[in-house]
């Protein structure tokens, strides 16, 4: 398998991004970050620093059209931007036949532009891969917890600190728990697990909220409680518990490495970014020698129909 040509969208670190890092993962792969872009002339050298950063040189545009008006032989699109902007690298990748990683949530639209996004991706046989990386931390939690991955379990809990106040807190936060919800349900290889939700509610907590909702699964019922508080601390604190059984999520503020960090053990925790992005960029290859894409309509548009529900939950009103 070849290494795929990708352009970046949205490369640099505003708003938290994720961009250089996602570059240096894409590379590490053995994918070959060709170039990127940004939205103003300004910051690009400022960028292009940052991906120098980490290893990554490569030449900058300040704009998506001047991207793509190079003939750079590009292959996908690593689409990296604040949600807002998702549509216009998705809808430039169809029509360039590029296949697409974006950050997640892929949109924060309707439901239904999601579906439609997927379909037409599928439909040119194009790959369509969203950045949720938290389900890669599920095999070290299992050895933490000293059990093996299984029964769907009863209750689910996780905490996350994300940036933000109100809506934004939940458009930036719930693809986390989603995806590991999806993932401890079934979810395999972009197959959908046929979730729904009910008893949706959502209450101030801290200085940010608390969801709660169950989830309903072919193969069991999952009680869930999501934490959400944008405390200004650093690194920032996530966790989750599996029926009651908690891990934390610890970085080393002087190395960056992770490890999970249990009732009676902790663990090296591999990076799920560089892991998720290492399985992205095998994917990205494979397509493109030959093999059929990851199926675009499955848990992709499943997850975009969760965020959906839960979001209009908090449009309609707290308590």
């Amino acid at each position: 398998m070849g290494s795929p040509r990708i352009g970046l969208v949205g490369a640099g670190r505003t708003r938290q991004g994720l961009g250089p890092f996602v570059a240096r993962d894409l590379q590490a792969a053995g994918a070959e970050v060709v170039a990127f872009c940004t939205s103003r002339a300004e910051t690009v050298a400022p960028t292009r620093a940052l991906l120098a950063s980490q290893g990554v040189a490569c030449e900058g545009f300040s704009s998506l059209e001047a991207l793509l008006a190079a003939d750079l032989g590009l292959e996908a699109l690593a689409i990296l931007t604040p949600p807002g902007a998702h549509r216009q690298g998705l809808e430039a990748a169809l029509e360039r036949g590029l296949h697409a990683l974006c950050e997640k949530p892929l949109s924060l639209g309707p439901a239904a532009e999601v579906e439609a996004l997927a379909a037409a991706f599928g439909e040119q046989g194009l790959a369509l891969l969203e950045n949720c990386q938290w389900p890669c931390t599920l095999e070290t939690a299992w050895a933490v917890l000293g059990r093996t991955p299984g029964a769907v379990p009863r209750t689910f809990a996780m905490g996350l600190t994300p940036e933000g106040r109100g809506r934004k807190l939940l458009e930036d936060a719930l693809s986390h728990p989603l995806s590991l919800l999806q993932a401890l349900h079934g979810a395999r290889d972009g197959r959908a697990a046929e979730l729904s939700l009910a008893a949706a509610g959502i209450r101030p907590w801290r200085a940010g909220y608390a969801l709660e909702c169950v989830v309903q699964g072919p193969h069991g019922r999952t009680e869930v409680e999501v934490l959400l508080d944008p405390a200004e601390v650093s690194p920032k604190p996530a966790w989750y518990a599996l029926d009651g059984a908690r891990v934390d999520r610890r970085i080393d503020p002087a190395s960056y490495r992770m490890s999970l960090e249990g009732p009676e053990r902790s663990l090296p925790l591999p990076d799920p970014l560089t892991q998720h992005i290492a399985s992205v960029t095998a994917t990205l290859a494979a397509t493109l020698s030959g093999a059929a894409p990851p199926p675009s309509t499955g848990a992709l548009v499943e997850r975009a129909h969760l965020l959906a529900q839960l979001l209009a939950t908090f449009d309609a009103g707290l308590p």
